[in-house]
């Protein structure tokens, strides 16, 4: 089955228990770091994913903004769509920006793409671009939070954490200025919104523990809370 979001000329081509959708199947890109990034954010939370993760790797920027119907920075990553059975993860090929064929970053950036897809399947929350999240389980910035929380962990980032919790510590934010800000993935102040997330989950991350965090996504996170 094609995913929204894949562009009708693009074909399939199985990784690992994932799908790969461009227009040039077979051809190297940053979507083959997909099967080892899932394994680990898997132990990293200790939980099998079931649902299938499938990845469009857009050959252009004119084909991504296309694609999802706004304009998108051409480094951009994204999860544009979580249903019941499936993920979707969309991001741009190498071509498109050398940032794009840089393997550390986009290894993070799977990782944190990664951590939407978990978050969507542990709580059961549905979503697709533009929908404002009304099928959402957790917050804006709940789920946002997890998935930064989670990329920096798999990556070994502690300095992620470190820049959240400084930044966060000078700006404050309102859970609907970061519903605004996540909801436009141009706005000016998504960076900031991120920061503020971040903290508030790796908060409760410190007292609480990831995995347990994880598990009870929807109860800890269902309102302000922490």
């Amino acid at each position: 089955m094609r995913p929204s979001y894949v562009p009708g000329e693009y074909a399939s081509q199985p990784l690992g228990g994932a799908v790969v959708w461009s227009r040039a199947p077979g051809e190297p890109t940053p979507a083959g770091l997909l099967p080892d990034a899932i394994r680990s954010v898997e132990r990293l939370l200790d939980y099998r994913l079931r649902r299938t993760v499938h990845v469009v790797v857009y050959d252009s920027n004119e084909e991504a903004c296309r694609a999802l119907g706004r304009r998108v920075e051409p480094t951009m990553l994204l999860s544009p769509l979580h249903t019941r059975e499936l993920s979707l993860v969309a991001l741009q090929a190498p071509a498109v920006d050398p940032q794009n064929g840089d393997s550390e970053r986009m290894w993070r950036h799977l990782c944190h793409e990664l951590g939407h897809v978990f978050s969507a399947e542990r709580t059961g929350s549905i979503k697709r671009l533009g929908d404002d999240n009304r099928h959402m389980r957790i917050p804006e910035w709940a789920d946002e939070g997890f998935a930064e929380v989670v990329a920096a962990e798999v990556a070994a980032r502690p300095d992620i954490i470190d820049t959240a919790l400084r930044r966060s510590s000078v700006v404050s934010m309102s859970d609907d200025e970061m519903a605004r800000a996540f909801r436009d993935l141009n706005s000016k102040v998504r960076d900031v919104a991120s920061a503020t997330a971040t903290a508030r989950v790796w908060r409760a991350v410190q007292t609480r523990g990831l995995r347990f965090v994880f598990e009870h996504l929807a109860a800890i996170f269902s309102s302000r809370g922490t």
